[in-house]
């Protein structure tokens, strides 16, 4: 019987994590049809992020001058690790996420579908391979 982390191992390499992980950041900084309160909480969450990023980069930035000193792939290392840090950008992600996925109803149920389609074809595997031990021995 295969456990969750094989689960979503064999999910990830069949390119499924990646593919979700692309629409939910397409449906979150692209306006969706007419549904203009969804789009509106939409851009007021993605205004928010880009605003606060903003806003903290540049008091970084303003604190430690000797960031712009660096190359630039040093300093968006540094910059971003510290992003990765503020709990401020990630509850505006958080709150973003969870607001896209109400909209993509149907989203949490392909996802589901999928990972139990993984998972039945890990059990069938796993099946053969206890067949073939069985008739080694």
């Amino acid at each position: 019987m295969a456990d969750s982390k094989q689960i979503v191992t064999a999910f990830k390499r069949k390119g499924n994590f990646d593919r979700y992980r692309h629409l939910i950041y397409d449906s979150f900084k692209t306006p969706n049809g007419d549904d203009d309160h969804n789009n509106k909480v939409r851009t007021s969450g993605f205004t928010r992020l880009s605003e606060s990023i903003s806003s903290k980069i540049t008091k970084k930035l303003n604190e430690d001058p000797k960031l712009t000193t660096h190359n630039r792939g040093k300093t968006a290392g540094l910059l971003t690790g510290y992003l990765y840090k503020d709990e401020e950008v990630n509850r505006i992600i958080e709150e973003s996420i969870r607001e896209t996925m109400k909209e993509q109803k149907d989203l949490k149920d392909k996802i589901r579908l999928e990972l139990k389609e993984v998972s039945e074809q890990l059990k069938d595997k796993d099946e053969v391979q206890d067949r073939e031990n069985t008739g080694s021995k």
